[in-house]
């Protein structure tokens, strides 16, 4: 591909060539069609034949995405994970620190520590931003083992009168691991304590699904053709990189010849300007708006190839919020290597499908993250169940989950 279009001109074509050797690189490599590193070398002879860097132009190299650590983070196996939620508690606790209100909450239990998310609110006219990174230095934590912990921050957002993020709660030696912890304990120097308990998760029926589409390659090609592609590629540029994509698959036979996502990504019928999007978008949650409900659950999906975990949900009126742990869980940045590793829908009992949409996302490192997926359209509050299907490109999860009237 590279030497076929290393004489594309002007630039805009230029552009477009170099993302399409990049996409099928990609594609083949997360789908295991070829090596991580045969597509990193692939993508550096092409960097070099379409005379990207290394000749003094202006345009970026060619990269391999995460493609190539996915495949190494499924050789290595599961048995390193450290963050795999064993018990999850939502409860929440507030306190009051260094001109900081504190609401502490979703408190996840794993075999390297506990995680829980803080939301802190400024107090008096003294920005947060110079006192969430000292708060923490208020608070003392210990579990009913009597184990101590060390707390810092991993991440968050806001501004300088309210500020999200996640604090990693670590036991102070080495040899001691929460595993059978009943209950965790936050504590202000000159104030009381307040304890969260992790309760036996609720049981909870989960199965196999069947994947979005049959192969693992039409999974990639209907995610990849329903993404927004580069703006400096446009619409007709990104149209022709998802077509490069689709006749690389199908060249190989990952892709049947008779798939019905083939016409219109190829253009044998008339194909609309503008993919199918809903006529609205869920709005995030505002932050330190507190939820109407919250259920933690600790559900494992039984996955072959990966680890899925929900931990929980939270409910702001009819917006439904999922909390999910994954691994391997890589996060592409850029099209056309942007292709989530799971993707959530939920079908509710009056039958409709929601789909879920990623907000939040935090990466522990090694592969495994934690997201928070909303549900559109909005959750009907007359819903009393969702089925949840969690998917990768390989293999599909199901659970089922009782929702308490609202």
């Amino acid at each position: 591909m590279a030497q076929d279009l290393a004489e594309a001109r002007p630039l805009w074509r230029l552009r477009v060539s170099a993302a399409s050797v990049q996409a099928v690189a990609h594609a083949f490599a997360l789908l295991g069609l070829v090596s991580a590193e045969d597509a990193e070398a692939a993508m550096t002879q092409a960097s070099r034949a379409l005379g990207l860097p290394g000749a003094g132009g202006s345009e970026p190299g060619l990269w391999p995405g995460p493609a190539c650590g996915y495949w190494n983070m499924r050789a290595q196996g599961r048995h390193a994970l450290a963050w795999v939620p064993r018990a999850v508690a939502a409860g929440a606790l507030r306190f009051s620190v260094a001109a900081a209100d504190l609401r502490c909450d979703w408190f996840r239990m794993a075999r390297a520590g506990l995680r829980f998310q803080v939301q802190a609110a400024a107090v008096g006219q003294q920005p947060l931003s110079r006192h969430a990174g000292t708060a923490l230095g208020e608070l003392s934590a210990a579990d009913d083992a009597g184990h101590a912990y060390r707390l810092r921050w991993d991440g968050g957002r806001g501004s300088d009168r309210r500020w999200v993020g996640e604090v990693v709660a670590e036991p102070m030696s080495e040899h001691e691991r929460p595993d059978d912890v009943a209950w965790f304990e936050l504590a202000t120097v000159d104030g009381p304590a307040a304890r969260v308990v992790f309760a036996t998760p609720p049981a909870i029926p989960v199965g196999p699904a069947a994947p979005p589409w049959p192969t693992p390659a039409e999974c990639y090609l209907a995610w990849l053709s329903r993404q927004d592609p580069a703006p400096e590629l446009g619409r007709s540029g990104g149209t022709e990189v998802v077509a490069a994509v689709a006749e690389g698959l199908v060249s190989v036979g990952a892709v049947p010849a008779h798939s019905p996502l083939l016409p219109p990504i190829l253009g044998k019928h008339t194909r609309s300007s503008h993919p199918d999007l809903p006529l609205t978008w869920p709005q995030p949650v505002r932050l330190g708006t507190p939820p109407d409900l919250q259920i933690a659950l600790c559900v494992a999906l039984p996955f072959e190839h990966a680890a899925v975990v929900i931990e929980g949900l939270s409910a702001w009126g009819e917006d439904i919020q999922l909390h999910i742990y994954g691994w391997p869980w890589v996060q592409g940045q850029y099209w056309p290597a942007a292709i989530p590793c799971f993707k959530v829908r939920a079908i509710d009992d009056l039958g409709q499908e929601h789909e879920g949409h990623v907000g939040s996302w935090r990466h522990y490192g090694a592969g495994e993250a934690h997201g928070e997926f909303t549900l559109w359209p909005a959750v009907p509050r007359g819903t009393g169940r969702l089925r949840v299907v969690i998917s990768t490109l390989w293999e599909a999860r199901w659970a089922d989950i009782e929702l308490p009237s609202r």
